[in-house]
């Protein structure tokens, strides 16, 4: 166990606020001593540090009723101490106050709360909580924490006094020296376990006997003949490895074989399912090549579609114009003045018979056309 810091207030003689911090490098090179005058509080330090772990001092006493610690005509008084066990850190803290903290107020209960460090999550918050947690960390009870680590003035020779066996406890507890003690218990034991084994194997070795040098010879006879016979078989296994090698790569070849014969077999059976698909595409191809006569007879025989429409328009646009010559002829006879209007509509329909005789022309063409696409598609 390793004191870290010590705060305390209002204890016995130190009025107001203390600290004093342990981990300073002047407490850590060599020994240190509180030294002063009698009063001047060497001993009230020790008492904060009774106080702040177990809530009592070895020579005052302190209850609801009575308080011998707390520094007088004042109100409140705690002490706290941080600590270190094992390479954890806690922090004890014990306070008492009077009602109001006026020095005349009537004294209050005392409360003590144990944390861990550095997070401050309290793991004791009542009195007799706390000190249990404490005598659990340090493994001392204040008995034995006042005779060990803090004697109480004239109380040295109490610890000289204790039994071999408490002495060594109290030390361990306050040196940390109790893993010297697992180690010599582990020790020890691993040294029982040993020397078991090392008797169990005495006891063995008396049973053996060594066998007569004859013996001896032809059990290396022996050994040599099965050595060369080791040897001749591992020969005979090579062999045999290699020859079951071999067979297992001729039965692979076989079932690839097996599989693309198989495969085979599929692709004839669908070669000949699909052989009426493959005539249709023949006479596909083929009737193909006659796309191109085809496109033009078309075109021929829509050339000539046209070509009479226009035909029929125009020759009866030519009847119409003869049937109104006809009737005009008997009106030229008996009229003069009608004449020249006849003349005029001849004049008129002269060009649409130019026409028409050009159409006459456009369908002969045509007709030639048609019939030369007619004997291609024969031939």
């Amino acid at each position: 166990m390793r004191l870290l810091k010590l705060r305390f207030k209002n204890i016995n003689s130190l009025a107001g606020s203390w600290e004093i911090d342990f981990d300073n490098p002047q407490f850590k090179e060599g020994l240190f001593a509180l030294t002063g005058a009698t009063g001047a509080g060497k001993t009230s330090v020790l008492d904060a540090i009774c106080l702040g772990f177990y809530g009592q001092t070895a020579r005052q006493e302190i209850s609801k009723t009575t308080n011998e610690v707390m520094t007088r005509g004042t109100g409140e008084c705690f002490a706290e101490v941080d600590f270190e066990i094992k390479g954890k850190q806690y922090r004890s803290r014990w306070e008492q106050h009077r009602e109001r903290l006026k020095p005349n107020g009537a004294l209050q209960s005392a409360s003590r709360k144990v944390a861990s460090l550095p997070d401050g999550v309290f793991i004791a918050e009542k009195l007799n909580d706390a000190t249990a947690k404490i005598i659990e960390l340090t493994g001392m009870d204040f008995k034995q924490f006042t005779r060990a680590v803090l004697l109480a003035q004239g109380q040295f020779d109490a610890f000289l006094e204790a039994n071999e066996k408490d002495r060594s406890a109290i030390l361990e507890q306050v040196t940390g020296s109790e893993i010297y003690s697992k180690i010599g218990t582990a020790v020890f034991t691993r040294w029982q376990a040993e020397k078991a084994k090392k008797d169990d194997l005495e006891k063995g070795i008396e049973y053996i006997k060594p066998l007569p040098e004859e013996e001896r010879g032809a059990v290396r006879k022996t050994f040599g003949e099965l050595g060369g016979q080791r040897m001749a078989l591992a020969k005979i296994s090579a062999d045999l490895q290699k020859q079951i090698q071999w067979l297992e790569g001729l039965e692979k070849l076989k079932e690839n074989h097996k599989k693309q014969a198989e495969e085979k077999n599929k692709v004839d059976v669908e070669m000949v399912n699909a052989k009426p698909e493959f005539e249709r595409l023949g006479k596909a191809l083929s009737a193909r090549s006659l796309d191109t006569v085809l496109q033009c007879l078309g075109a021929a025989r829509k050339s000539k579609a046209e070509a009479g429409k226009e035909r029929d328009k125009r020759k009866l646009a030519s009847e119409n114009i003869f049937i109104e010559l006809e009737k005009a002829k008997p009106q030229v006879e008996k009229a003069e003045e009608k004449a020249g209007a006849a003349k005029k509509k001849l004049d008129d329909a002269l060009p649409i018979l130019n026409e028409a005789r050009k159409m006459d022309g456009v369908i002969n063409t045509a007709k030639s056309e048609m019939a030369s696409a007619a004997e291609s598609v024969d031939e």
